[in-house]
C-alpha cells in the first residue's frame, strides 16, 4: 500500500511539472557562435567564439552564462632593423546576461537584455630595443630583451540587441550585438567594445 501511495504521489510531482513545463515554457538551451569584436581606437578588430548556456522560461524571458574569447594586438605594433614593440591582447568575457524576447510573427523574435560579469583580460608585451653584429660583414642580430605579461578582471556590464529566427522546435537561429563597458585597466584606454555575434541555439 505504501508503495502504491508512493508510486502514485510520484505520478502526480511528475505530471505537475510536466503541465507547469507546458504552461511556463521552460526550456534549457545551449548557444555556440562565433564573434566579431572590435576594441575602439587602439586594438585592431578580431574575431572568436562564444557559448552561451541558458534557461527560457514564460515564453519572453531567459537567463544565460556565458563566455566570450577572442585575441587582437595594438594597431601600433612596428618592427624594424632598429627598433620593435609587439602587445597582444586576450580577452574573455564571463558574463551572465536577462533577456527578454518580443514576439514579431511567429517564428521571429527580437531580443533585448542586459549583461554583468568580468573580463578576463592577458596582456602581452614584447619589446625589442636594437640590435649587435658585424659591420664589416654586413651581419646583423635583432635583439629582444623587453618581455612582460598581466591579468586583469574589470568589472563588465552592457546591453544586448539581437533577433532570433526559429527553424524547428529545437533549433533556432540567433544574431546580436553587445555592447560592453568594463573599468579601466592600464592597457584599456577605452574602456568599451562591442562584439557582433552569429549563433544556432539548441533547446531541449
Amino acid at each position: 500500500m505504501n508503495k502504491f501511495i508512493i508510486a502514485l504521489l510520484s505520478f502526480l510531482f511528475t505530471s505537475s511539472a510536466l503541465r507547469a513545463d507546458v504552461l511556463t515554457g521552460t526550456h534549457l538551451y545551449v548557444e555556440p557562435s562565433v564573434v566579431y569584436a572590435s576594441l575602439g581606437k587602439d586594438f585592431k578588430e578580431s574575431s572568436g567564439g562564444a557559448l552561451a548556456i541558458g534557461v527560457s522560461f514564460a515564453r519572453h524571458h531567459a537567463i544565460e552564462v556565458e563566455m566570450i574569447n577572442f585575441k587582437t594586438e595594438s594597431k601600433e605594433n612596428i618592427s624594424t632593423d632598429l627598433f620593435g614593440h609587439e602587445a597582444k591582447l586576450a580577452l574573455t568575457p564571463v558574463l551572465g546576461t536577462y533577456k527578454y524576447a518580443f514576439l514579431i510573427g511567429k517564428n521571429l523574435r527580437l531580443l533585448v537584455g542586459i549583461s554583468v560579469g568580468v573580463t578576463i583580460e592577458k596582456y602581452d608585451y614584447t619589446a625589442g630595443v636594437g640590435y649587435y653584429g658585424y659591420p664589416y660583414y654586413n651581419s646583423y642580430t635583432f635583439v629582444t630583451t623587453s618581455a612582460y605579461s598581466r591579468t586583469y578582471y574589470p568589472f563588465t556590464i552592457g546591453g544586448d540587441f539581437g533577433v532570433a529566427y526559429t527553424f524547428t522546435k529545437h533549433v533556432s537561429a540567433t544574431a546580436g550585438v553587445k555592447v560592453l563597458g568594463m573599468n579601466e585597466t592600464y592597457v584599456t584606454t577605452r574602456g568599451i567594445f562591442t562584439t557582433v555575434q552569429l549563433g544556432l541555439r539548441y533547446t531541449f
